[in-house]
């Protein structure tokens, strides 16, 4: 059912604080942009005018704006998926394979 919400939806809206920022790579994973909050886990998610739009405020008129702004905008699903693939499995797996092989090389 969530699938078919994401597939189905114009754009997500998060107006709430969400410590990884999860919705929103969701939402890209189906080609989908987001308005969201500016904060918490969204800064890392969301690449705002490129992903989605961020509004400072959880206030109705703030959140409106953002979501007119990104209704209006002609967002290429490609882009949107591409950033919901570097927060994946294998790009988590393949980050920390470096990681773990710098650090045995001291790096």
């Amino acid at each position: 059912r969530l699938r078919g919400l994401y597939r189905d939806c114009a754009a997500l809206v998060a107006a709430a604080h969400e410590d990884f920022g999860l919705t929103p790579l969701e939402a890209a994973a189906f080609g989908r942009p987001s308005a969201v909050l500016a904060g918490g886990g969204f800064l890392d998610t969301v690449v705002d005018g490129g992903t989605g739009v961020m509004f400072s405020e959880p206030e109705p008129g703030a959140v409106a704006a953002a979501l007119r702004r990104v209704l209006d905008e002609p967002w290429d699903p490609a882009v949107l998926r591409a950033r919901a693939d570097e927060f994946s499995e294998a790009a988590f797996a393949t980050r920390l394979r470096t990681v773990i092989s710098d650090a045995a090389r001291g790096s």
